[in-house]
C-alpha cells in the first residue's frame, strides 16, 4: 500500500495544511491532461496532483502564476511531499518557493510559525506514518525541480488570448483582485493630488460600501530612482538585517502608512489595507502585475511612471451607510528602522554617543551592567530550544520615548532542536519578529530610569556579542488631507 492510500484511510482534514478536500473541484485551464487532483489550498485555484508518466511525484498548478509557470513539481513522491509539510507546516511554502531565495524562503517559516491547529494534524501524520520533517526543505525542492521538466506540462493554449476581465468592482472586503464578501461599493470620484513628505500623492476614488467606505491611494515615484535603486543593490544576495533595512529606506516604493479618516466629520480607522506596484516598462524586465494594469488603467494615471498603490478600507460610524458630506485623509508616517552604530562587549561605565538619524539630537548610551543569563527553556516533547543568553542594561541621555532606539543582538537566536536529531528544526520559530531576536525573559524593558535589552539565545554560553542600534523615527509628519 503506498503512502498515499495510507494517508487515505487516516481521513485527517489536511485543510490546516493547505490541503483542503478537493470533492467537485473541477480542473483549470492549466491542470495537466489527466491529473489526479489530491487537494486544494481553496484560494486563487490552487491545487495538488499527481500527473500521468510522472510517476509518484507531486506537482502544484497556480492559475495566477506567470506564464510559463503554471506548473511546478515539489516532490518526488507523495512521502517526500508529507516530509515538506512536516517542515513548513503549509502548502503555501511550498507553492512559492520556485520565484525564492534561500533567505526569502527562510523568511517565511519564521515569519508563519506552525499554528497549534496545524501542528494537530502534522504529529497525527507523523505518528500514523512514521514520517519525519525533511530537514533541508528548499535544498531539496530546488533539488527536484532541476531534476523534474516541467514545460510539457504547461498549457499549450498559453499564446491565445487571455479571457476578458471581470468589470471593475471594489468590495469592503476585496483586494485588487475581485471577489470579496459584500456588494459592490459606489464609486465617487475624488481625483485630488497632494504632496507629501516630497511625494506626490493621488487619490482618484473612493467606494460607498455597505460596511465602510474604501479609498485608493497612489503614490509616484520616479522611474530613475528605481532604477539606481535596482543597480545598487543587484549583487546583494543575502543582505544582512542592517542592509535590509537599508535596502527598505533607500526603496522609492516603500511606503508605510498609517491612515485615518473623518467622515462627516467622524473620526474612523483603518481597518485592513492591500498594496500592489506597478513599475514603468524600462525598470522591469518581467511582466507587469496585471492587477495593478488594471488599476493604472482605469484612473489613467501615467504608465511611464512607477506607483505604489494603497486600497484602504474605514468603516462606517453608522449602522446604515450614510450620505458622504464631507471626507478628510489624516495620513501618518510609519517608522522604519534605521540601522545605528555597534559595539561589541560593552562593560560597565562604557559610554556610545550616536545622533539620532532624522531629528539630528545627540545622545549617550551607559552601560550599567553586562551579565550572562540563563532562561527556562520551553516545555516540548519534540524540541529543544536554547537558554543562554546576555542581559544588557543601559541608561539613555538624554532619555527617549518607548520605541525610537532599541538595543539587539547582530545574531539571530539560534534555531530549536528536534531531540535526537542533530540538525536544527526548520518548522519551530523560536520568540522573536521580523526586527529581530528577543527575549523569553527579559526582552527591552524599563528598570527604573535603565533599560534592559537580551542578546540572542544560544544552546551554549558565547563569549562574544555584538550589539546594534536600531532607529526607529517618522521620515515626515503627518498630513491632512480634505478629499469631499
Amino acid at each position: 500500500m503506498s503512502v498515499y492510500e495510507e494517508a487515505k484511510i487516516l481521513e485527517l482534514d489536511l485543510s490546516p495544511l493547505g490541503l483542503g478536500p478537493t470533492g467537485d473541484f473541477a480542473p483549470y485551464f492549466c491542470t495537466p491532461d489527466g491529473a489526479q487532483i489530491i487537494g486544494s489550498e481553496g484560494v486563487d485555484g490552487i491545487h495538488y496532483c499527481f500527473v500521468p508518466g510522472f510517476g509518484e511525484a507531486v506537482f502544484v498548478v497556480s492559475p495566477m502564476a506567470l506564464p510559463g509557470q503554471y506548473v511546478q513539481v515539489l516532490a518526488r513522491n507523495f512521502s517526500d511531499f508529507l516530509q515538506l509539510l512536516l517542515a513548513c507546516g503549509h502548502t503555501a511554502a511550498l507553492e512559492q518557493a520556485s520565484g525564492w531565495d534561500a533567505a526569502q524562503f527562510g523568511a517565511f517559516l519564521a515569519e508563519n510559525p506552525v499554528t497549534p491547529e496545524q501542528r494537530v494534524v502534522l504529529d497525527a501524520l507523523a505518528r500514523a506514518l512514521r514520517l519525519r520533517a525533511m530537514e533541508r526543505p528548499y535544498e531539496y525542492l530546488r533539488a527536484v525541480q532541476a531534476e523534474v521538466d516541467c514545460t510539457a506540462l504547461q498549457p499549450a493554449a498559453e499564446a491565445e488570448d487571455p479571457p476578458p476581465d471581470p468589470p471593475w468592482a471594489v468590495t469592503y472586503e476585496g483586494g485588487f483582485w475581485g471577489g470579496g464578501r459584500g456588494r459592490q461599493g459606489q464609486e465617487i470620484k475624488v481625483e485630488k493630488a497632494f504632496d507629501w513628505g516630497g511625494r506626490r500623492c493621488y487619490v482618484p476614488a473612493v467606494y460607498a460600501c455597505g460596511q465602510g467606505l474604501v479609498a485608493d491611494l497612489c503614490m509616484e515615484a520616479d522611474p530613475a530612482q528605481i532604477r539606481a535603486f535596482a543597480e545598487r543593490w543587484s549583487g546583494v544576495q543575502y543582505p544582512t538585517r542592517a542592509e535590509q533595512m537599508r535596502m527598505e529606506m533607500e526603496n522609492p516604493l516603500a511606503w508605510d502608512v498609517r491612515a485615518a479618516a473623518e467622515i462627516n466629520g467622524r473620526r474612523a480607522e483603518n481597518q485592513h489595507g492591500y498594496g500592489l506596484a506597478w513599475l514603468a516598462a524600462d525598470c522591469c524586465e518581467e511582466a507587469q502585475d496585471p492587477d495593478a494594469a488594471r488599476v493604472v488603467e482605469h484612473y489613467g494615471l501615467d504608465p511611464a511612471r512607477a506607483w505604489s498603490i494603497r486600497r484602504l478600507s474605514f468603516p462606517w460610524a453608522t449602522r446604515r451607510r450614510p450620505k458622504l458630506r464631507s471626507l478628510r485623509f489624516l495620513l501618518e508616517d510609519e517608522p522604519r528602522p534605521r540601522p545605528g552604530p555597534c559595539f561589541c562587549n560593552p562593560a560597565a561605565g562604557d559610554t556610545v554617543e550616536f545622533i539620532l538619524p532624522i531629528s539630528g539630537t545627540a545622545h549617550t548610551l551607559t552601560v550599567l551592567d553586562s551579565q550572562p543569563e540563563t532562561v527556562e527553556g520551553l516545555p516540548d516533547d519534540e524540541f529543544m530550544y536554547p537558554t543562554h543568553c546576555t542581559a544588557l542594561t543601559y541608561r539613555l541621555m538624554p532619555d527617549l520615548p518607548a520605541g525610537i532606539c532599541q538595543v539587539r543582538d547582530v545574531l539571530e537566536n539560534d534555531a530549536p532542536r528536534q531531540k535526537g536529531v542533530v540538525t536544527a528544526a526548520p518548522s519551530i520559530g523560536i520568540i522573536g519578529g521580523t526586527d529581530g531576536p528577543t527575549a523569553v525573559l527579559f526582552g527591552s524593558r524599563t528598570v527604573g530610569s535603565a533599560y534592559t535589552a537580551c542578546s540572542a539565545l544560544h544552546f551554549a554560553p558565547v563569549d562574544r556579542v555584538e550589539w546594534e542600534l536600531v532607529f526607529r523615527e517618522q521620515a515626515y509628519p503627518g498630513c491632512a488631507v480634505e478629499l469631499l
